[in-house]
């Protein structure tokens, strides 16, 4: 899955024992190469075996599973539209947004 201008992709990773986890990447981006995508998906890897650390170096975990990746893409959207529209948050809401840190 990918925003809208594809600065931000989200993959599932399953692992052989069936875990499932969601990581993403902020797209690649080199000055070395002419990459037409930033999707690791559209990675020219055969053209340049050496991109396949720039994509490893790109991935980050952001949720330890499927579902609680969902909630979260739920949840945050409910907030952003509420606050949007000036509308109380629920209390899940609250309890959410409550136990967010600051980066």
């Amino acid at each position: 899955m990918s925003d809208s201008q594809y600065c931000y992709s989200w993959y599932l990773r399953v692992g052989a024992d069936g875990s499932a986890t969601v990581v993403a990447s902020a797209g690649l981006e080199s000055g070395e190469f002419d990459l037409e995508s930033p999707l690791i998906e559209d990675c020219p890897y055969l053209e340049h075996p050496e991109l396949e650390q720039l994509v490893l170096s790109s991935i980050v975990t952001v949720a330890p599973s499927f579902a609680t990746f969902i909630y979260r893409l739920w949840i945050e959207g409910l907030v952003w539209f509420h606050r949007y529209r000036r509308l109380p948050l629920s209390p899940a809401e609250v309890d959410y947004t409550c136990q967010l840190k600051p980066n």
